[in-house]
């Protein structure tokens, strides 16, 4: 079994690293990735030779632990069933459902039956998040003008660093993610090492030129208390390279660019407008195609913007007011235990989140799965 996890695991690695590159889409079907392939065919694996302890793990469960967890299970359920009562309810949900349930799954998993050695997770975490970061280098280097992908419903970025995510936004907080792991991974006699690969992150964090990466790196800086003077130092360092970096014109480029705003807040005034009266307190179904825009009629190009661009409006959108309200005490509740326990995994939740508020990026496929990866490899043991 191990030696067969083991393979999985650099096959999943490689492909993690090939992005959007490996996105496959057919006529109407969902666009999937070659990694949900795999990730499906693990589980397979999983349940077959472990079923006897998830059967005792899912006996174990305190259900008395979990009551909100558990209402707010039964309140999107219940939104579904409303839509679908409605007629409402696309098939979609099924599948975008599926995907993060098996990612979340998966890890966990990894993570409980020891399916994975740590130092495995560890180092396949920090080789595949710097061969990104290689891979980003060579792309603005090389192609730095990618307004060509506009053709295929990417946008169309200019001296900007995109990497295989096809959006700076998104490789610009796996940097994020990547930076505050490996700051505090421990590397004996070699810190030199370290803080050159730490500066060439803050390198490609600053060639994004994505303002929702800036704000989730100076969050990560203000939250991280073992960073102390060595973090606003690498936070000014940060700051200068962006004042250094490339700017050859173009809007990408401009920090005081205002039509994305723009277009975010006419999306959200769009979305909640939609809403029927009783969607307001029930939602329109979690990743049901109405609440998470998957048609959009007045769109003539190719668009792959699956989600709304802000998480609190995503939720509100397809959960009402009580999803949301329970949504918002939950994380809350976690993440004050989880920084007491473990301060990088509760930052690291916080920097997406933070991110989220800009762009989709809790669902965003490898940004979830890469923040699942970091609360699992432990890093910084």
């Amino acid at each position: 079994m191990a030696a067969n996890s083991i393979i999985l695991f650099f096959i999943f690695c490689g492909l993690f690293f090939l992005g959007q590159l490996q996105r496959i889409e057919i006529g109407q079907f969902p666009p999937f990735y070659l990694h949900d392939i795999l990730i499906f065919s693990w589980h397979i694996f999983i349940l077959l030779s472990q079923w006897k302890k998830i059967v005792s793990l899912v006996k174990n469960i305190e259900l008395k632990k979990y009551k909100l967890e558990i209402f707010l299970l039964g309140w999107i359920m219940f939104g579904w069933i409303i839509a679908f009562i409605t007629g409402d309810l696309g098939v979609k949900f099924l599948f975008y459902t599926s995907r993060f349930v098996t990612y979340g799954l998966l890890f966990y998993f990894i993570y409980k039956f020891k399916i994975i050695k740590n130092d495995h997770l560890r180092w396949g975490y920090l080789l595949t998040g710097f061969y990104l970061l290689l891979f980003g280098f060579i792309q603005y280097v090389f192609l730095p003008d990618m307004r060509f992908l506009s053709i295929l419903g990417w946008d169309d970025h200019y001296y900007r660093l995109i990497g295989t995510q096809f959006d700076p936004n998104f490789m610009g907080i796996i940097f994020v993610l990547l930076f505050f792991n490996f700051n505090n991974l421990k590397l004996k006699n070699k810190n030199y090492f370290k803080h050159l690969l730490l500066f060439l992150l803050l390198i490609g964090i600053s060639l994004t030129f994505s303002r929702a990466t800036y704000l989730s790196f100076l969050v990560g800086t203000l939250l991280s208390v073992k960073f102390n003077l060595k973090g606003y130092l690498y936070a000014v360092l940060l700051i200068v390279l962006i004042i250094l970096a490339p700017k050859p014109g173009g809007e990408g480029v401009d920090l005081t660019r205002t039509a994305s705003i723009n277009a975010r807040v006419e999306s959200s005034k769009t979305t909640i407008q939609a809403l029927q009266p009783y969607q307001y307190l029930t939602g329109q179904g979690l990743f049901n195609k109405n609440s998470d825009s998957y048609v959009r009629e007045d769109y003539t190009r190719a668009d792959h913007a699956l989600l709304e661009d802000n998480f609190v409006l995503l939720i509100f959108n397809a959960t009402g007011i009580v999803g949301l309200g329970l949504v918002a005490i939950i994380l809350t509740k976690h993440l004050i235990s989880l920084f007491k326990d473990d301060q990088v995994n509760a930052i690291s939740i916080i920097l997406v989140l933070t991110h989220s508020l800009f762009n989709n990026t809790v669902f965003q496929p490898f940004v979830f799965i890469f923040l699942a990866w970091s609360l699992i490899s432990k890093v910084d043991r």
